[in-house]
């Protein structure tokens, strides 16, 4: 008779860690693409629809990326006040798109990376 071992907590332990590898990759390069788009200085405020542009650093500086692992979850943004302001509209302000449009834009390559199939080594 052929004795099997069962590996489960193992495996299962292996792979959320492979799994939260790949989220917390995914959320970087997402926060990453977001401060680049948010950096393009210009010489007059965004158009309604564009990324904000630059005027002085403080929106770029504070995009920020958190990962909850037991979760398997990642948050990006901000905590800069203004930053809802910008991402939603005011009354008297069109939105200037941050998340929403990076998500868009970003899109293809976040299916890549949380697509990426997980290491099996433990």
């Amino acid at each position: 008779m052929t004795r099997y071992r069962w590996h489960g907590p193992k495996v299962t332990a292996a792979l959320k860690r492979g799994i939260a590898e790949n989220i917390e990759r995914a959320a970087r390069e997402l926060r990453d693409f977001i401060r680049e788009h948010v950096s393009v200085a210009g010489p007059t405020p965004s158009a309604p629809g564009e990324y904000p542009h630059k005027q002085l650093g403080h929106l770029r500086r504070n995009m920020a990326m958190e990962m909850d692992v037991s979760a398997l979850r990642a948050r990006v943004g901000t905590n800069v006040l203004y930053g809802k302001f910008l991402e939603l509209g005011t009354r008297n302000m069109s939105p200037r798109p941050i998340i929403t449009q990076a998500l868009k834009d970003f899109g293809p390559r976040l299916k890549q990376l949380l697509g990426t199939p997980v290491r099996g080594n433990t």
